[in-house]
């Protein structure tokens, strides 16, 4: 799911990226800056290339042919990869930047390196405990492993938070997972997919009948 972190703003003039072309750069080289402003800008640049994929993923979605296929695959790859190399450089730059640790678990997920995605998830949790958007992309990862039940409990942890916008996005995350494994099980049991369905299903109702400030359990 696309859970957009914003851009950070930084108290100075920095040169913006531009992209030339359909092959993301290298990060850019340190322009003398404070580790601080170095590390927003990295980051910064970072965003750059995730909107980069996300335009090529939605492009992707709707052509048919097999050729603009294959391009726009791999301007998503690789615009991943250059996010990841950012991320990598801002964190570089402030190893404490819970939100650089963030996005990298991100670009490493959506390159399909999920272990990596969740150590960089669970980094960003160490520095910022309650940080929404780690726990919401790091339970995504947890289902492109199969964990399920970690999954559920990032679900109740959101919901149960208050951040009941990045537990919708979750829920709707489960419920692709969900349809996936119905078409190929991925060496997931049967009964495991069809109980999770129905505590989906379970939790969906809740969500629409329950009053503000009331929990899931």
């Amino acid at each position: 799911m696309r859970n957009k972190l914003p851009a950070l703003a930084l108290c100075l003039l920095a040169t913006p990226v531009l992209f030339a072309s359909s092959v993301p750069s290298m990060p850019q080289p340190s322009t003398g800056m404070n580790p601080q402003a170095e590390a927003i800008r990295f980051f910064n640049d970072g965003l750059r290339y995730r909107d980069r994929a996300w335009k090529a993923q939605k492009e992707l979605a709707t052509s048919q042919d097999p050729a603009q296929r294959q391009k726009l695959s791999e301007v998503v790859r690789k615009s991943f990869e250059a996010d990841a190399r950012s991320q990598r450089a801002a964190i570089n730059h402030n190893r404490d930047m819970f939100q650089a640790h963030t996005e990298l678990g991100y670009a490493l997920r959506n390159t399909g390196n999920y272990d990596e995605a969740l150590k960089a998830y669970d980094t960003a949790l160490q520095i910022m405990p309650n940080y929404g958007e780690a726990i919401e992309y790091r339970a995504e990862a947890y289902l492109g492993l199969n964990r399920i039940d970690d999954a559920k409990t990032s679900y109740l942890k959101l919901y149960n938070g208050g951040a009941k916008d990045l537990a919708k996005q979750l829920g709707d995350a489960m419920q692709k997972w969900v349809t996936n494994r119905k078409a190929d099980p991925g060496g997931v049991a049967a009964t495991s997919i069809d109980d999770f369905a129905k505590w989906l299903s379970q939790r969906s109702e809740i969500a629409g009948t329950a009053s503000a400030g009331s929990s899931w359990r």
